[in-house]
């Protein structure tokens, strides 16, 4: 299967999800997920989008202990801004919360962790993303913790690999940490 094909099949997954069964499955990734970021300042996050993992209350949670970046796409870049409440975000085109104009850029080397969104994943921590490219851009050179989180059913056994593919160090699921 091609990754076209994999992140489709993946999409009607996530969506069939039940309500009760996703809110389930996402309270246990945000535990753990809080006592992952514990020790780390500067952190990275995902505005939840589109049936994935619900971060909001990792985000709002760490709002006033951390320095909490989201990013916000620009042309074929993606960047990372400080938050500190839903009143620095507006919705894109996409219908994705981003940073306001007026957020403070942080440079990669400032972020001690970031955490990854992915469509599926396999057990070398490679990923599929919406097929944008944004993050595997950012991570090219990035020399900090990449943290991906999906749910286990998320988990294939292969990913086809390409020369611009990064992976992560970790992933994170309800089940296991990789």
């Amino acid at each position: 299967m091609d990754k076209k094909a994999i992140a489709d099949a993946m999409k009607l997954k996530r969506a069939s999800l039940l309500q009760d069964e996703k809110k389930a499955l996402d309270h246990t990734i945000q535990k753990h997920l809080m006592f992952e970021l514990e020790p780390f300042d500067s952190i990275a996050l995902f505005a939840s989008f589109n049936h994935e993992v619900n971060l909001w209350p990792v985000i709002e949670g760490l709002w006033k202990q951390k320095k909490i970046y989201l990013p916000r796409v620009n042309g074929k870049t993606m960047d990372f801004y400080r938050v500190q409440s839903r009143e620095d975000l507006r919705e894109s085109s996409f219908g994705i919360l981003e940073p306001k104009e007026y957020c403070e850029i942080v440079c990669k080397t400032c972020i001690d962790i970031i955490v990854v969104p992915m469509l599926a994943f396999d057990l070398n921590l490679y990923r599929i993303g919406y097929g944008g490219g944004y993050y595997d851009r950012f991570l090219k050179d990035y020399n900090g913790y990449a943290l991906g989180i999906a749910y286990s059913f998320q988990a294939i056994d292969y990913i086809p690999i390409e020369s611009h593919d990064v992976k992560c160090d970790n992933i994170m699921t309800e089940k296991e940490k990789l």
